[in-house]
């Protein structure tokens, strides 16, 4: 590693984590990795509304990254896959590959984190 990516993940990200990054989990079934810190990527949200029916759907999608040191469940390293969930608050998020075909994770330049895309339904 270079002094410039030590400096980079010694000061630069810990400080990405406390101003942008949120408390979440990732789940496989019922098992759960330990809390990490996850950044947004980028977002797209979508809304179909049925109004001769009165049914209004939202679908957001998010990608996240994840670091790579925090996907570890009972001791073994995962890679997050469609079917996965990341439990942020209350929130859950599904991992699925969006709609352009891309998976659903990618490893991020550098190789310290996967971005993880992710999906939320909201009926209202």
């Amino acid at each position: 590693m270079s002094r410039f990516d030590e400096r980079f993940q010694t000061y630069a990200v810990p400080q990405q984590n406390r101003e942008h990054g949120f408390d979440a989990v990732l789940r496989r079934g019922n098992l759960n990795t330990e809390s990490f810190i996850a950044r947004r990527h980028y977002e797209r949200r979508h809304e179909a509304m049925g109004q001769e029916i009165g049914l209004s759907v939202k679908v957001e999608q998010q990608s996240w990254l994840i670091p790579l040191s925090a996907c570890t469940m009972s001791g073994q390293t995962v890679k997050p896959q469609a079917g996965d969930q990341l439990v942020i608050g209350s929130d859950v998020w599904e991992v699925h590959a969006p709609d352009n075909g891309t998976p659903p994770r990618e490893r991020h330049t550098g190789g310290y984190y996967w971005i993880v895309h992710t999906k939320i339904d909201s009926n209202g």
